[in-house]
C-alpha cells in the first residue's frame, strides 16, 4: 500500500475521495493543527516523520469574492496559502514523493480572446490582467509545481450527492427550496467535475506515479450553466419553471472585475482519458449518477 498523504482532506472534494480510496492507500489526513503550510520547519519535520510516498494537495483559499478584496496584497490569505504554502511544500518535499496539486480552470480568462474549454497543455498566462484574484494565486501556484516536475490536476465546479455544504448542483435546489432561486446564466460555458470520477482517476496517477504532466478532469463535455441546471432539476424532479435565465456577460459589465466568472471556460479531458485510461463521464451522465446515489431537491 502506497503511503499518501492528504492535504486538505475535511472539505467537500477530499474527504470524498478519502470516503472512496480509503481501501487503496494509506492514507495520512493531518488537521490545520498537525500541518501548516505556511510553517517551513513544521513542513519539513512532518515529512521526515511521515515520509509519503504521494501527496494529494487539495488545501487552497477558495473564498474568490474575499480574494477579490486582497488582490495585490502578497502578504494575505489567499495568496499566501495558495501560493507561499504550495512552495513551502514543494522545498519540505524529498525528490522521491509524488506531489499532485489540485488546481482549476480559473488559471485561465475564459474570455473570447482565449476560450475554454481548455487543454491540459493550454499555455498558462502570465499576467493577472485578465484573471481573478484567487485564479492568479492558483496560476502561481499551478506554475510552481508544473516547473518542478511534479503532477497537477485540475477540476472545476466539483459535485457530489451529499455534503454538508452545498456544490454547483446541490446549492441551485437549495435555494429553490428556501424559495429564492438565483437567476440562471444562460451565456456562461462550462464543465463539472464529478468527484467519484476524481477519485478514479488520482488512484490511477498515484499508482502508476505519473509526474511532470498535466491533467483535466471534469465532464467529457461542456454546457451553459442554464442547461446544466435544467437538466439537474428536470432529473431530479424539481420544478425546472422556476429557473429564469440571465446574462453572465451583463452581470460583468457591472463588476469592478470583469473576469469574475469565466464566460467561456471549462476544460477539454481528451488528453487526461488517453494517459489514464479512463472515460468520463458527460455532465448528462454525472446527473443521473448523482440521482442514482439518492439526491432530491429535499436533501440536496
Amino acid at each position: 500500500m502506497k503511503k499518501v498523504l492528504l492535504i486538505g482532506s475535511t472539505g467537500l472534494v477530499g474527504s470524498r475521495v478519502k470516503a472512496l480510496s480509503g481501501s487503496e492507500f494509506d492514507f495520512i489526513d493531518p488537521d490545520e493543527n498537525e500541518l501548516n503550510l505556511l510553517d517551513p520547519k513544521g513542513l519539513t519535520s512532518f515529512m521526515e516523520k511521515h515520509k509519503p510516498d504521494a501527496i494529494v494537495n487539495f488545501a487552497a483559499y477558495t473564498n474568490v469574492g474575499e480574494a477579490e478584496n486582497q488582490t495585490g496584497d502578497e502578504s494575505a490569505a489567499c495568496w499566501q496559502v495558495n501560493v507561499v504554502g504550495v512552495k513551502n511544500l514543494l522545498e519540505a518535499i524529498n525528490e522521491n514523493t509524488h506531489l499532485i496539486q489540485i488546481s482549476t480552470d480559473m488559471v485561465f480568462s475564459g474570455d473570447k480572446e482565449d476560450p475554454g474549454p481548455y487543454k491540459a497543455d493550454h499555455v498558462l498566462p502570465d499576467s493577472s490582467d485578465k484573471l481573478t484574484w484567487y485564479g492568479w494565486t492558483k496560476n502561481r501556484g499551478e506554475d510552481l509545481v508544473r516547473k518542478a516536475g511534479h503532477a497537477v490536476v485540475r477540476i472545476i465546479y466539483p459535485v457530489r450527492s451529499s455534503f454538508e455544504r452545498p456544490d454547483y448542483i446541490r446549492f441551485p435546489l437549495r435555494q429553490l427550496r428556501e424559495g429564492n432561486l438565483y437567476p440562471i446564466f444562460a451565456d456562461q460555458q462550462l464543465t463539472i467535475t464529478f468527484i467519484d470520477e476524481l477519485a478514479k482517476a488520482l488512484s490511477v496517477i498515484i499508482n502508476k506515479n505519473l509526474t511532470n504532466d498535466t491533467f483535466n478532469v471534469c465532464s467529457s463535455n461542456v454546457g451553459t450553466a442554464i442547461d446544466i441546471i435544467k437538466e439537474a432539476f428536470e432529473k431530479l424532479g424539481a420544478d425546472a419553471d422556476q429557473i429564469k435565465p440571465g446574462s453572465l456577460v451583463e452581470y460583468l459589465s457591472k463588476q469592478k472585475n470583469p473576469y469574475r466568472y469565466l464566460v467561456k471556460g471549462g476544460l477539454d479531458v481528451k488528453e487526461t482519458e488517453e494517459k489514464l485510461g479512463l472515460k468520463l463521464s458527460t455532465w448528462q451522465e454525472i446527473i443521473t449518477q448523482l440521482k442514482q446515489q439518492g439526491l432530491t431537491p429535499d436533501n440536496a
